[in-house]
């Protein structure tokens, strides 16, 4: 997604939500592979690691979250991210641990100790909630989502990986 801004001169601006499963949402057995093995097609496509796959549904995804408020005020969200998906899907490591997160914003040139001032807080909430009623409000409910503005309109609203083409 990174690349699409840069080729195309447009801000990509990161609004995260929660997973579907921390939602409460109903995912098959079936629906959850398939996913998967769709985030392995993309992965393999794209030439980008991936198969050591350690989730962090629950705790060690909040953990993350509790801290992107920090990282994305200092313009880092978007790697960030990126950094805790490669761990999550490339290497399995637990991203949930404090020396993992210590060592990550360490890596983007961050202030460990004033990040973990805000592990385990509680504030990001507010935000994704907010995220995800503004992404079910153009009839999307997953991610990534996509809202592309002209003129400050939104003029195309589409979810899903497979759809970036049509961005």
């Amino acid at each position: 997604m990174k690349k699409l801004g840069e080729t195309y001169g447009i801000p990509i601006v990161v609004r995260p939500i929660m997973p579907m499963l921390m939602r409460q949402m109903d995912i098959s057995r079936r629906k959850g592979f398939y996913i998967l093995s769709d985030s392995a097609r993309v992965a393999e496509k794209l030439e980008i690691p991936f198969g050591k796959v350690q989730t962090p549904i629950g705790y060690p995804l909040r953990r993350i979250y509790s801290l992107f408020p920090y990282v994305n005020s200092h313009g880092k969200g978007f790697e960030y991210l990126h950094k805790c998906m490669e761990a999550i899907f490339a290497t399995g490591t637990q991203v949930g641990s404090k020396v993992f997160l210590q060592q990550l914003l360490t890596d983007l040139d961050l202030d460990a100790d004033e990040g973990f001032k805000h592990l385990d807080a509680t504030d990001w909430e507010a935000g994704f909630e907010k995220n995800r009623l503004d992404m079910y409000k153009v009839n999307c409910w997953g991610a990534p989502t996509f809202k592309l503005f002209h003129n400050n309109k939104n003029i195309l609203s589409i979810w899903g990986q497979d759809r970036i083409w049509v961005v």
